[in-house]
């Protein structure tokens, strides 16, 4: 009697997580078929502004990529003073002047 209950509770228990697995492919087929109803909806009912929506947004991502590259621009620029700065005070600070030595004709010079 027992086995009799037990394998009907496992049937039952299989058949509900079959029902529930169902539910959530249908779920999730609507969410899919309603999300493709209304991306076409949008796409089709802005067809006549695309060139305009472009335009605009072409023109605000140019002036943003714009900026970033001036600031970037700016940024190096400092690093670069920064870096020379740090290179000449390291220099100075470590007393090496530059080598001094007497001119030979015969030798390549800086």
């Amino acid at each position: 009697m027992r086995r009799r209950e037990r394998r009907e509770a496992a049937r039952k228990e299989r058949e509900a997580q079959l029902r529930r697995e169902e539910q959530l492919q249908s779920a999730k087929s609507w969410n899919d078929w309603a999300d493709a109803k209304i991306a076409n909806a949008v796409v089709e009912n802005n067809r006549e502004y695309d060139h305009v929506i472009r335009e605009v947004v072409g023109d605000f991502v140019g002036k943003i990529r714009q900026e970033i590259y001036d600031y970037i621009a700016r940024v190096y620029d400092k690093l670069i003073d920064a870096d020379s700065k740090v290179r000449e005070e390291f220099r100075v600070g470590m007393s090496r002047v530059p080598i001094a030595r007497t001119w030979n004709p015969d030798e390549i010079s800086y």
